[in-house]
């Protein structure tokens, strides 16, 4: 009896704080993330620092700043032709120029999206991860 494998794909994420070298109105916002497959996406965003006395649980800005003076960037990368070579960390490089200059001590995030592909043999509990 042959039994067929189901084919899964599963999202999965990785967030790692940026280093940015900023200058006026030009950044580059550099990470290294691990490679788990292609990334699809990248979001990345420039939020003030935390100040040190202000509790972990509270909110950096409010919804209403958020929305006004700190933009989401989010790219596309599913449909480059890059070839990734498997187990070699992924060096992300965004070069953003803004209208008005970008304050010091900006913290800057990044939120990589992965699909991944997994095959699930259910008779034998046995997964492949490609």
């Amino acid at each position: 009896m042959l039994l067929k494998m189901i084919d899964l794909i599963i999202s999965m994420c990785e967030i790692s704080n940026c280093t940015s070298t900023a200058s006026s109105t030009r950044t580059i916002i550099q990470t290294l993330i691990s490679n788990r497959s292609k990334p699809a996406f990248c979001i990345s965003c420039m939020l003030p620092s935390r100040n040190p006395r202000r509790p972990h649980a509270s909110p950096i800005v409010d919804v209403q700043d958020f929305i006004e003076k700190y933009p989401l960037f989010v790219f596309d990368t599913s449909r480059q032709n890059d070839k990734i070579q498997p187990n070699a960390p992924v060096d992300i490089r965004l070069e953003v120029q803004t209208h008005s200059g970008i304050p010091p001590k900006t913290a800057c995030y990044c939120l990589i999206l992965h699909n991944k592909l997994v095959q699930y043999q259910p008779s034998t509990g046995l997964v492949h991860k490609y």
